[in-house]
C-alpha cells in the first residue's frame, strides 16, 4: 500500500529584496525557511516600518512558517490594501491559501499574479502545484510543462512532471523527468527517493532499494523514507531489514503512517511473530478509521507516494 503525501511546498517563504536594512535579517531567515530565526528577527522590528507593505509581506511569511493562517492572511491583505497589484504580495497570499489546502482562492491569487507579471515560471509552477493538490493532474501537467518551456533548468517542475506522470500511471514517461531533476540536483534525497520508487514500479526492485537507501542516509529522521525502504525490502524478501526500517518509521511517526503498520503486520507474520503481527494490523485499522476523509489515491497500491522537493 502507498500513501499519497502532498509535498511541503518549496519556496513558500522566499522574500523579495528590500532596500530597508531593518528588514534584511528577517528576509534572510525567511530565505532559509528558519522559523526560529524569523520569529526572533520579527520581534526585533519596531516603529513606523511595521506599517509598510514590505514589512507586512515578511510578517505574513513568518506567520505562514508558524502555521498561523489567519494572522498570515490578515498581514498580507493589509499589504495588498496598500498595493493591490504587487506581484510578490499576490504570490504570498496565494501560497498561504495553498499551504492550507485552500486551492480555489490560491489559484485566484496566482492568476492575478500572472496578470501583474506574465510568464513567470514561479507563478506557473505554483498554479501547477495547486491543480496537483486538487488531483487535477492533467491541468497540473500543462503548467509544469509551461515552466520547463520557459526555464528548462527549473528542477522542481521537472520533478513534479515526473510525479504527475506517476500519479497518472505513466511510469515510463516519468523516468526522464526524474532523471533530469536528479541531473540538476544529484544529491537531493527527495528526488532520489521518488526515483527509487519509480524504478521499483518499473520492475527494478534492487536498483530502487539502492536509491532509497541513499536517500535514507541523507534524511534519517524522515519517517516516509524508512517506510518505503522497509516496504521495498519486504518486496525483495529481506524481511529482517524490512522490519528494522518499518519499526524506525513508526517510531519516528507513530500516528501518521498507517500503511507502515500494515507492512509491519505482513513482515511480522513472515517472521513468525504472530502477536506483533496482530497488534500491527490492529493499529493500522485504528489509524485508518481516524482519517476523516480518505482520498482513493491514498490507499491505491498502484499509486506511488508524492515526496517533497526542496528549492
Amino acid at each position: 500500500m502507498f500513501l499519497l503525501l502532498i509535498p511541503p511546498l518549496g519556496g513558500l517563504c522566499q522574500a523579495r529584496s528590500s532596500a530597508d536594512a531593518k528588514l534584511q535579517p528577517l528576509q534572510e531567515c525567511l530565505n532559509r525557511t528558519d522559523v526560529k530565526c524569523a520569529t526572533a528577527a520579527l520581534a526585533q522590528i519596531a516603529g513606523p516600518i511595521t506599517t509598510t507593505p514590505d514589512y507586512l509581506d515578511l510578517q505574513a511569511q513568518t506567520f505562514l512558517l508558524q502555521h498561523r493562517k489567519d494572522d498570515a492572511l490578515a498581514a498580507i491583505q493589509k499589504a495588498l490594501q496598500q498595493n493591490p497589484h504587487e506581484y510578490q504580495f499576490l504570490m504570498t497570499e496565494g501560497r498561504i491559501y495553498q499551504a492550507f489546502n485552500d486551492q480555489d482562492p490560491a489559484i485566484h491569487c496566482f492568476l492575478l499574479a500572472d496578470q501583474a507579471h506574465p510568464y513567470s515560471p514561479d507563478t506557473l509552477y505554483s498554479l501547477g502545484m495547486s491543480f496537483f493538490m486538487m488531483e487535477e493532474f492533467d491541468r497540473a501537467a500543462v503548467h509544469f510543462k509551461d515552466v520547463l518551456t520557459l526555464d528548462p533548468h527549473y528542477h522542481k517542475a521537472a520533478f513534479m512532471m515526473g510525479v504527475t506522470d506517476m500519479a497518472n500511471l505513466h511510469m515510463p514517461e516519468a523516468k526522464p523527468y526524474l532523471q533530469e531533476a536528479l541531473k540538476q540536483q544529484p544529491d537531493n534525497p527527495f528526488y532520489l527517493l521518488q526515483y527509487g520508487l519509480l524504478l521499483s514500479l518499473l520492475g527494478d526492485a534492487q536498483s530502487g532499494v539502492r536509491e532509497v537507501q541513499r536517500a535514507s542516509t541523507m534524511i534519517p529522521s524522515y519517517a516516509p523514507v524508512h517506510f518505503h525502504l522497509g516496504r521495498l525490502y519486504n518486496q525483495t524478501g529481506d524481511y529482517v531489514h524490512a522490519r528494522e526500517e518499518l519499526e524506525i518509521a513508526v517510531r519516528l511517526s507513530p500516528d501518521d503512517l498507517p500503511e507502515a503498520y500494515y507492512q509491519l503486520g505482513a513482515v511480522y507474520h513472515r517472521l513468525g511473530e504472530e502477536e506483533k503481527s496482530r497488534q500491527a494490523y490492529q493499529k493500522f485499522q485504528q489509524l485508518k478509521a481516524q482519517r476523516k476523509k480518505q482520498s482513493q489515491l491514498a490507499m491505491d497500491p498502484a499509486i506511488p507516494p508524492i515526496v517533497p522537493g526542496p528549492d
